[in-house]
């Protein structure tokens, strides 16, 4: 239904808001994250979740095609 200009606007806005939430998301978690833990074992802490993100955004996309092609 969109095309042009707006199809383009649209899809920026999209991925602006998407970057945004994502950003304040995981700086949430890191505040909680640090609030959590005693300052002694906040590095090890930090260490441990930047690993699991790193892990689930390289699992994501290939989880999510294969739910795609599965539906």
């Amino acid at each position: 239904m969109l095309s042009g200009v707006v199809l383009h606007l649209v899809i920026n806005c999209a991925a602006i808001l998407r970057n945004t939430l994502s950003v304040s998301l995981v700086t949430g978690l890191f505040i909680l994250l640090n609030n959590a833990v005693p300052q002694s074992q906040r590095g090890a802490a930090n260490a441990i979740s930047i690993t699991a993100m790193s892990i689930f955004k390289a699992l994501g996309p290939a989880r999510g095609g294969a739910l795609f092609s599965w539906a």
